[in-house]
């Protein structure tokens, strides 16, 4: 990855390193394309002058039963020689910027640079951070991300991606921003309507991307700034942190997995008491999307809670439920549906929560009345 020359244009400051010292990586290459030929990756970071082994990570499979849904959740297709066709030099301010720093997440920071005709896509590269390393943790993390990206080519409802290699990649460029804009827009009922079916459809997609209908991939950082704006359509983003699911051949049911870290209010109670957890996880936190987009609030800062009060409340089994009186009682077809999604998300126990292809069947229905809803 190659510094900047002009730091100083970039929007974010502090978030990109001196020009003088570009950070120099040496990967083996010969694991790149088969994960399964050593148990350790070899890496030299130059920049701190260290050499280190890295070991693959575990075997995602609970249990000696659970079996692998699909062969692709083993691959990878980096396009290396993409990266190369990017122009990182100008860093000139103008009215047609090449390069410019425009966000960052946990893990990467997103640039916006141009193709070879002008247009605009979104470039993801590991942050400039001492917490930040060239490990294989990050590098299987951001091959799940591109595999996941790459198997749900098909649906209008996620991002797409164009290149990827190791921890970086190019996606869509979104000109409208995330979720969390929506109401600048002003928007109607209809088109929040159309908004929230467009969300549960990505999760759908994701989750059911295996043919025979079993779960595939577990998102499990659903909130709204996940969705980005483009060509007019909220679609799904970022799968660095998504669990690629197995599936139990005893028992017909998917294999359950942990995650680690659980932080943030946008997630389900087996995610704060650190239990096991399925795709499940995902329903309930899209049905606190679904609450914001319902009253434009987040759901427990409508309910007077800090987010360490508001973890209490979930972990406890609690969910958040609409205070504002004009909603709960209209027949307008969006309140009514809306609020009958939020009670198929925000279920305690997992296996009782809906599907998110019900979800958006519900969202979707536009010839179902409100009094035909009201009743279920």
């Amino acid at each position: 990855e190659t510094a900047p020359l002009n730091s100083a244009a970039s929007t974010l400051s502090g978030k990109v390193h001196p020009a003088s010292k570009p950070r120099i990586v040496s990967i083996d290459g010969h694991i790149f394309r088969d994960l399964t030929a050593t148990s350790h990756l070899r890496v030299i970071d130059w920049d701190y002058g260290t050499v280190s082994q890295h070991r693959i990570p575990d075997d995602p499979r609970t249990r000696l039963s659970c079996v692998f849904v699909g062969a692709w959740q083993q691959t990878h297709h980096p396009t290396c020689n993409k990266f190369h066709e990017i122009d990182l030099s100008s860093f000139e301010i103008s009215t047609e910027e090449n390069v410019r720093l425009v966000n960052g997440g946990a893990f990467r920071d997103v640039w916006m640079v141009r193709e070879y005709d002008g247009s605009p896509v979104a470039l993801k590269t590991l942050k400039w951070s001492n917490k930040r390393h060239f490990d294989l943790r990050n590098f299987d993390r951001h091959r799940r991300d591109a595999v996941a990206f790459d198997e749900l080519t098909s649906s209008p409802f996620v991002v797409n991606i164009y290149s990827h290699c190791a921890n970086s990649a190019v996606f869509d460029y979104s000109k409208g921003g995330t979720l969390y804009g929506i109401f600048d827009f002003h928007p109607s009922k209809e088109r929040l309507l159309g908004v929230a079916h467009e969300l549960a459809e990505s999760i759908a997609a994701a989750h059911h991307r295996d043919s025979a209908g079993r779960p595939s991939i577990a998102h499990t950082d659903i909130k709204p700034d996940q969705w980005i704006l483009v060509d007019g359509k909220y679609r799904l983003n970022d799968f660095n942190r998504a669990r690629f699911l197995t599936w139990d051949a005893e028992s017909a049911e998917p294999c359950p997995f942990k995650v680690g870290k659980n932080g943030g209010i946008w997630r389900s109670p087996e995610e704060y008491n650190y239990g096991y957890e399925t795709h499940m996880v995902d329903i309930w936190s899209l049905g606190n999307v679904l609450y914001f987009l319902l009253t434009g609030k987040e759901p427990y800062l409508d309910l007077g809670l800090d987010p360490a009060q508001a973890i209490e409340f979930v972990a406890s089994g609690h969910r958040p439920r609409v205070q504002d009186s004009s909603i709960l009682t209209s027949t307008h077809p969006f309140d009514v549906k809306m609020l009958r999604a939020l009670d198929l998300c925000f279920q305690k126990d997992p296996a009782s929560r809906a599907e998110a292809r019900d979800v958006a069947q519900l969202l979707g229905n536009v010839t179902s009345s409100a009094a035909e809803y009201a009743s279920q």
